[in-house]
């Protein structure tokens, strides 16, 4: 892995969710993550701050943030990376990729809900690259679930969901495992 491609996955439009985890994760390590959530902004001249100074506090976030933007498009698939010329910040780029494709709509929850009651563990697929196969696909189904506000409700729904998801992981093992 090189510098200028900090993760190995390649964002092509269809694996959003993984390369968004990936991308995300690296940017925590980098300790560069809240560039990108917004929480460390382009600095603005204080009142007693020397030209010189600021225009030092300016040049690290710039740098900072291009070479996250650089990271993105050097990880994504050139029709993707096209359109991040027209964002000045990490955070917009980031923000537009987010609602471009995370998908929580009817059709794409139904394409999922197939894909997942049609999967069944290959013979001699490993328990653990089966289950995170399923992870991959109710990780993407995550973001059609409701969000709830009260913590009473949040943590029933957890339960009800988590109970789902392992009955469905143990209806898909291979029968070896019945």
């Amino acid at each position: 892995r090189s510098v200028t491609h900090p993760i190995s996955t390649i964002f092509d439009g269809s694996n959003y969710i993984t390369w968004a985890q990936s991308m995300s994760s690296y940017l925590k390590g980098q300790k560069l993550w809240r560039v990108v959530t917004g929480d460390i902004t382009q600095p603005k001249q204080q009142n007693d701050e020397a030209d010189d100074k600021f225009a030092s506090r300016l040049e690290d976030w710039d740098s900072k943030n291009h070479t996250i933007i650089t990271w993105f498009r050097n990880t994504s698939s050139s029709s993707i990376g096209l359109q991040f010329g027209r964002f000045d910040t990490a955070k917009a780029v980031w923000d537009f990729l987010a609602q471009r494709y995370t998908t929580a709509d009817l059709a794409h929850q139904y394409q999922l809900l197939g894909v997942l009651h049609g999967i069944k563990q290959q013979t001699g697929q490993s328990i653990d690259a089966f289950l995170s196969e399923m992870h991959y696909i109710w990780d993407q189904i995550a973001p059609s679930e409701p969000a709830w506000k009260c913590t009473d409700d949040a943590e029933q729904f957890t339960i009800y969901r988590d109970r789902k998801r392992l009955i469905q992981f143990l209806m898909a093992l291979n029968d070896k495992f019945e």
